[in-house]
């Protein structure tokens, strides 16, 4: 993810709170439930370290609670939260708590963890997860730039003809961290061969040799004897 916004490309500290936004931070991960169901009672304990290094606000996440359990809890200290339930089934409270704990609080989904690093003289966001259809809407994001190595995600957010360009990057760029010197033009027919249909197709016999009419050509693929007996 390359950054946009002159401010946050000179603060770095910035930057990288900007970039902790982006993980995907569900409520179960910055809480820990006791249950006392047989009183009808739930306490909520806020966990101040996952808190602290998801840069998750507490006010916000207490808001969040209350407004997903429908009543207010009772605040026993800064990190408690308690919840009675009267005349309320065990299993609603249970669902209750179920969706409670999937709830997103902040940032994009599919995004799990974020690194930042140095490329060419300039601080880029590196992600594990992707979702390249919300992070280039980001206003701090410059989208030009921003990429995913998921081809399947670039064609489908950008068109077919990113996609065929992403697998030529993902390709020439393997063979030369390898120190293998391949003509582009090679990876360039591939690329054409797997995405000329308008969808990308692997180089395997549920891909493009699917596809060919010859039996003789699916043949000298894989699965001779099949497609030879077909």
């Amino acid at each position: 993810i390359y950054v946009g916004a002159d401010e946050l490309k000179k603060d770095e500290k910035k930057l990288d709170a900007f970039a902790k936004t982006l993980i995907d931070v569900r409520i179960d991960d910055v809480i820990k439930i006791h249950e006392d169901l047989i009183k009808g009672k739930v306490t909520i304990e806020l966990d101040k370290e996952a808190i602290d290094s998801r840069n998750v606000s507490v006010e916000e996440l207490v808001a969040k609670i209350n407004k997903h359990m429908k009543i207010d809890g009772k605040k026993k200290d800064t990190y408690f939260l308690e919840f009675v339930f009267k005349n309320e089934s065990l299993l609603k409270i249970r669902r209750t708590l179920n969706k409670l704990r999937s709830t997103r609080i902040q940032g994009v989904r599919g995004i799990e963890k974020v690194i930042l690093v140095e490329e060419n003289n300039e601080k880029v966001i590196k992600t594990s997860g992707t979702n390249l259809k919300a992070v280039v809407k980001l206003p701090e994001i410059d989208g030009s730039r921003t990429t995913t190595n998921d081809i399947k995600e670039i064609s489908k957010v950008l068109g077919i003809e990113a996609g065929r360009i992403a697998i030529v990057n993902e390709l020439s760029g393997v063979l030369r961290d390898n120190g293998i010197s391949i003509d582009i033009r090679h990876i360039m027919l591939l690329a054409d061969s797997m995405c000329f249909d308008g969808e990308i197709r692997g180089i395997v016999r549920t891909g493009i040799t699917r596809g060919k009419a010859s039996p003789f050509a699916r043949a000298a693929f894989e699965e001779t004897v099949k497609h030879l007996l077909d």
